[in-house]
């Protein structure tokens, strides 16, 4: 099973699958759920299917029934692809060691970035401190330095996208969080920092719970899911990029 939000490009994860199985030698298929049962009709060699449910409306509820479906014929093997909407994946339905959750690149995956533009470790800080990581920002950084911009004004790009409200709607979205509960995780918990960018700080479950309105811990385990918040010795940070696009949104609707 894999995990993750357009942000982290899972929509990506289906012709990737297929694309190494074929350089493997094993057959597989990229199939629609309601389109299993045709695709393993009969079948007496190995076979893997993928299922990608990321853009579809599939709930957590719905897996456990596909999940036993797909494991009732022994030479085939599946990758059920979740999006947004089927996230948490509930625990009971599926072990938790067959899940590979897709996430933002961290400052050491971006060093094997090959011939990045970013060569040193304050210039890879600096990239990773305003993309957050996101895999889409990060391409859209270096698709502007290939057309012709530097690195740094390549950056301030993605600074003004962040602060843009259309942007900002959109990236949410892509990252699977609510507006409504990035805008109030945001405003409870979220400055401009030193450097001008927005800057996100800790906070407990209790004092998210408050300023959420609802059960901090459901709200945390979905989005800790979708690698939008990260867990500190001093309490849960909502990502800076997404934080960014919450206050953008919400200065418009104060303007407003």
């Amino acid at each position: 099973m894999v995990t993750g939000s357009t942000a982290l490009t899972v929509d990506r994860a289906a012709r990737v699958i297929k694309d190494v199985a074929t350089e493997q030698g094993i057959r597989c298929e990229l199939v629609p759920a309601a389109e299993i049962g045709s695709a393993m009709a009969g079948e007496r060699s190995r076979l893997h299917l993928v299922v990608d449910l990321s853009g579809t409306g599939q709930t957590a509820a719905d897996l456990g029934a596909l999940c036993a479906r797909l494991a009732s014929r022994h030479q085939v093997t599946a990758t059920i692809i979740i999006g947004p909407s089927g996230l948490p994946v509930p625990r009971e339905a599926v072990d938790p060691t067959v899940i590979t959750p897709t996430r933002r690149w961290s400052i050491e995956g971006l060093r094997s970035w090959h011939e990045s533009p970013f060569p040193t470790p304050d210039l890879r800080t600096r990239l990773h401190r305003v993309t957050s990581g996101w895999p889409r920002l990060v391409e859209e950084t270096m698709r502007a330095i290939a057309n012709g911009k530097s690195p740094e004004d390549a950056l301030q790009q993605i600074v003004r996208q962040l602060a843009d409200p259309v942007f900002a709607r959109q990236h949410l979205a892509a990252c699977g969080i609510e507006p409504d509960v990035a805008a109030s995780w945001a405003a409870a918990q979220a400055l401009d920092g030193d450097d001008g960018l927005v800057e996100a700080f800790p906070a407990s479950v209790a004092e998210l719970t408050g300023a959420l309105g609802t059960d901090a811990g459901e709200v945390i385990e979905r989005l800790r899911a979708l690698d939008v918040v990260e867990s500190t010795p001093d309490g849960w940070v909502l990502d800076r990029a997404v934080a960014a696009a919450a206050l953008a949104l919400q200065a418009v609707a104060v303007r407003a």
